[in-house]
């Protein structure tokens, strides 16, 4: 017996190395791809990590099942001779859970409520149900995968095949990670944009007294659904005029993407294969440079997160080095418009350096970094990364208070003490984090034993404060102004997450135009859900250049907006185009990595969001 169950022990083992080994050597293929990582020794570094950590897990979970399956069998009395073989007692039960470990939660964690198939439950019991059903109909496939795969390797078994297909599929694997990056290099994916138009060629058109200036407000996840039903219920009255005297729509997204990904889309007009940033950090393994963006639902982002002890990985968070393309605040700075950021999201990082005079920086995560200084910003010695100019903020203390509280309060208090910039940007992750935590008080319907909170509890407050910024902003700026208000995301809720919401799957934001030559009362302006015009993420920088008199990149994924704007702006200024603008100059040179104690403090903020 003892004997017996070693040798299941060992074929369950070696079963499930290599099962695990292959799912590893896929997903290593699949980072060294998605990257143009351009090294071979990167390339091999991330498949040893893979195969390594993911042919142990199956080989532990393997191992594990086997155990089970022979205590079972021994406790029923029921092995005799012939019934049933060690090979396949040992292999089956290990394949079969490793494949619904992996499985199950890669199709079914985080699926919301407007991602189903077929049908379309509206309450918890209707989507309770559906995810049975659907977890029952992968693990059917899962045991068909199990039964292929332990057949493979009873053949393999019989035969003593192990060390010759061992050599031979690790020899195959080696090539394609050899030949991947040498291929990469060979496209030239990492090399400098060529220079396509003169400086001189770019000319900003109309004055500033011609021109209006342009506010832009980032609000992520804000939900077109959330803002119609509070508009509804007259909680909004900033935002129903708003809507009344401009243009409200839904704003079409970017499927399976998160906001880091979607604002450098917003902010620079290009797709994420164009703009370089693909998550929210990159996981740096030994000799991979910069690190590598996780490939969703492949667990090797959760996965690399544990194994950071052992000192092998590291999360880098994304900053401005991390973007290939200019975002619009750039382009307008460097052609001499002034520019106001109040947060411009990760790619903000470090604070731009402004050449325009009047112009201002307030970089992502100030807050993290006053947070560590206890809110004293005097001889911070890093100051300069956050706050430009240095002194813009005086000798006091930065304000205590939740992400959109100190940015919407400092930008009034800038707009009231300084000259309007022609360009303001302001960024504010929230609602997103508050309908992530929040979303069951909201909908109680769409979750087990949740309970409605009085008054639409913390997102409807939320929004509140939104719509009474709104009615101070658009008091504070100039009349002339177009302002613009985007979402990158709406939100969609899910019975199976840690957070009450996912959206990967690209519900749709919201775009709000309204003042300046935006045209008054678009078609279809009392109802959120009727859009005005058919606009996505990509079109917000298109629109902007165009409004500040610059030309628009033929290379931009999105177009201006023309629709949007009124016939005497239109028929005066037509939109000019110019090849593109990287390559005209070389982005800016401070330090771009943060330092290890505010990369864990960003770090520390993606965790409470269940991102990592």
């Amino acid at each position: 017996m003892p004997q017996t169950l070693s040798r299941t022990l060992l074929l369950a083992g070696r079963s499930g190395l290599a099962h695990g080994a292959l799912y590893g050597a896929a997903i290593s293929w699949l980072h060294v791809r998605l990257n143009g990582l351009d090294s071979v020794l990167g390339s091999l570094s991330t498949l040893a990590f893979c195969v390594v950590v993911y042919g142990a897990l199956a080989a532990i979970i393997a191992v594990a099942a086997a155990t089970a399956w022979r205590l079972w069998r021994t406790w029923r009395s029921r092995s005799r001779p012939g019934h049933g073989s060690t090979r396949e007692g040992a292999v089956w039960p290990g394949a079969y859970l490793w494949s619904l470990v992996y499985w199950v939660p890669a199709l079914l964690y985080g699926l919301t409520y407007d991602q189903t198939w077929l049908v379309h439950p509206q309450g918890a019991w209707g989507m309770g149900l559906y995810l049975l059903i659907a977890a029952s109909f992968i693990a059917a496939l899962c045991a068909g995968l199990a039964t292929v795969w332990s057949a493979l390797i009873r053949r393999v078994a019989e035969r003593a095949l192990w060390a010759r297909g061992a050599v031979g599929l690790a020899a195959a694997i080696l090539i394609l990670h050899f030949v991947t990056p040498i291929v990469t290099a060979g496209w030239g994916r990492r090399v400098e944009p060529p220079l396509r138009v003169a400086a001189g060629d770019v000319e900003v058109v109309g004055s500033a007294t011609e021109r209006p200036p342009v506010v832009v407000v980032g609000l992520d996840g804000l939900d077109p659904r959330v803002l119609d039903r509070l508009i509804a219920e007259g909680k909004m009255p900033n935002f129903e005029r708003a809507r009344s005297e401009g243009i409200l729509s839904p704003l079409a997204t970017l499927p399976d993407a998160n906001s880091a990904v979607i604002w450098s889309s917003i902010y620079t007009g290009r797709k994420p294969e164009v703009h370089g940033v693909l998550d929210f950090y990159r996981v740096r393994l030994p000799s991979t440079g910069e690190g590598l963006f996780p490939v969703h639902r492949t667990f090797f982002k959760e996965l690399a997160d544990r194994l950071g002890f052992l000192g092998v990985t590291r999360q880098i968070s994304v900053t401005r080095s991390s973007l290939r393309a200019f975002p619009y605040w750039e382009i307008a700075d460097h052609f001499g418009l002034s520019i106001g950021v109040v947060d411009g999201y990760l790619c903000s990082y470090p604070a731009l350096v402004p050449d325009t005079p009047g112009s201002y920086f307030l970089s992502y995560g100030l807050d993290s970094f006053a947070g560590l200084l206890d809110g004293k910003i005097a001889d911070a010695k890093d100051l300069p990364l956050f706050v430009q100019p240095v002194d813009l903020l005086g000798p006091g203390r930065l304000p205590r208070a939740p992400d959109f509280d100190w940015q919407s309060q400092t930008l009034l208090e800038l707009l009231r003490s300084h000259p309007q910039p022609r360009l303001v940007n302001l960024y504010a992750h929230e609602p997103d984090a508050v309908q992530h935590a929040h979303w069951r008080e909201f909908e109680p319907d769409r979750y087990f034993g949740a309970h409605a909170a009085a008054g639409g509890g913390p997102i409807a407050e939320m929004y509140g404060r939104f719509d009474r910024f709104l009615g101070e902003l658009r008091a504070a700026i100039d009349p002339r102004t177009a302002l613009i208000v985007v979402s990158d995301h709406g939100h969609s809720p899910s019975l199976v997450h840690a957070l009450d919401t996912q959206h990967r799957h690209g519900p749709p934001g919201v775009m709000l135009l309204v003042g300046g030559p935006f045209r008054r009362g678009g078609a279809d302006a009392g109802a959120v859900d009727a859009p005005a015009v058919d606009a996505t993420v990509y079109d917000v920088f298109p629109t902007v250049l165009h409004l500040l008199g610059l030309p628009v990149p033929e290379d931009a994924a999105g177009r201006v907006l023309v629709e949007t704007l009124g016939p005497d702006f239109v028929s005066r200024w037509p939109v000019r185009t110019i090849p593109g603008y990287e390559g005209l100059w070389r982005p800016p040179t401070q330090r771009l990595e943060r330092g290890a104690a505010l990369d864990r403090l960003e770090l520390e903020k993606l965790k409470k969001m269940g991102y990592l």
